[in-house]
């Protein structure tokens, strides 16, 4: 690995997209632009000059591969492109003492209407997941069905879903209720 370059680990769920960002504009202030995020939680990072950056994380459903309008009209704004992993977009730009030039939506629908995918293609399948296999092979482990080891396995994934499914809920209502 380059000595320019440093990997970090860091968890942030779907709901956690404004601590990210806070994050990233706290590591570029050190000296450490992004350049990759890998799932669950790897991040690159180059050495840069330190500044006072603005992150901006978007949730898309689209390719940015299939909208390069978009992307110029962003950039027209001032924003910086840096990557895009499982349809989220990150955008940088210089910060402003002008507190509108530095959001990436304008205005609380946009934002409510991102938080609407998020859960329509993040939390829903979560909770699918969760009550069509978790929860009935859970349920099996503890009619004995399965042998202790495969039992203790079911019994993890199901705390696990259950906290993920808990904290990202309330996570999406408070957005809900900030973007209301």
């Amino acid at each position: 690995m380059n000595t320019d370059t440093k990997r970090f680990v860091r968890f942030f769920t779907i709901t956690d997209y404004e601590a990210e960002e806070q994050w990233l504009h706290e590591m570029y202030l050190k000296g450490w632009k992004p350049l990759k995020f890998t799932p669950p939680c790897f991040y690159v990072f180059e050495a840069c000059e330190p500044a006072d950056m603005i992150f901006r994380l978007e949730f898309h459903e689209r390719s940015v591969d299939t909208q390069p309008e978009y992307l110029k009209m962003v950039n027209d704004y001032g924003w910086e492109y840096l990557f895009s992993c499982t349809n989220w977009r990150y955008f940088c730009k210089p910060a402003s003492p002008d507190d509108q030039s530095n959001e990436l939506f304008t205005d609380n629908s946009s934002r409510m209407e991102m938080v609407w995918k998020i859960a329509r293609r993040r939390y829903l399948p979560i909770a699918v997941i969760f009550l069509c296999c978790v929860l009935p092979y859970t349920i099996r482990t503890f009619s004995g069905e399965f042998e202790a080891v495969l039992g203790v396995l079911w019994i993890c994934l199901f705390l696990f879903y259950t906290i993920l499914l808990l904290y990202c809920g309330a996570g999406l209502l408070r957005l809900r209720k900030k973007f209301r």
